[in-house]
């Protein structure tokens, strides 16, 4: 990957973050968690794992101040994304309880659209069980 791009994609977020809190007035908002997330997958193409577990929680944080009393399907790609870099740092039991969590979210969220998903959290999931070395489940 070029790490050029990715610095520059980086640098990019953090000023739209900073016009994002600017804006709401805030920085618990969903358009400032969702360019968290995005710096956070950056930080993970660049194998900076822990800088983006840190992000991708940060991001998780404010999702649920925002969709505090409704926490729903809304919050499950970003539990989506921290299983993933949790997985790839082999804390497997850890991804396993987000991505349970993401699957709760999407069965109580609305049908349309959840589908897809869905079929993507379990798929991470198995993958999940399988790094484990459950073969049964996975």
């Amino acid at each position: 990957r070029d790490q050029g791009a990715l610095d520059q994609a980086l640098d990019s977020l953090v000023e739209a973050m900073d016009i994002e809190s600017k804006i709401h007035q805030t920085c618990n908002h969903d358009s400032v968690a969702e360019t968290i997330v995005s710096m956070a997958g950056i930080r993970s193409l660049k194998g900076d794992l822990g800088r983006a577990e840190a992000l991708f929680r940060e991001a998780l944080a404010i999702k649920r101040i925002v969709y505090k009393g409704h926490e729903d399907h809304r919050i499950a790609p970003a539990l989506l994304e921290l299983a993933r870099v949790l997985r790839k740092q082999d804390r497997l039991e850890e991804a396993r309880a987000q991505l349970e969590e993401a699957c709760n979210k999407l069965k109580s969220g609305p049908k349309h659209g959840a589908c897809l998903e869905m079929a993507v959290v379990l798929q991470e999931m198995a993958y999940v069980d399988r790094s484990k070395g459950d073969l049964a489940i996975a």
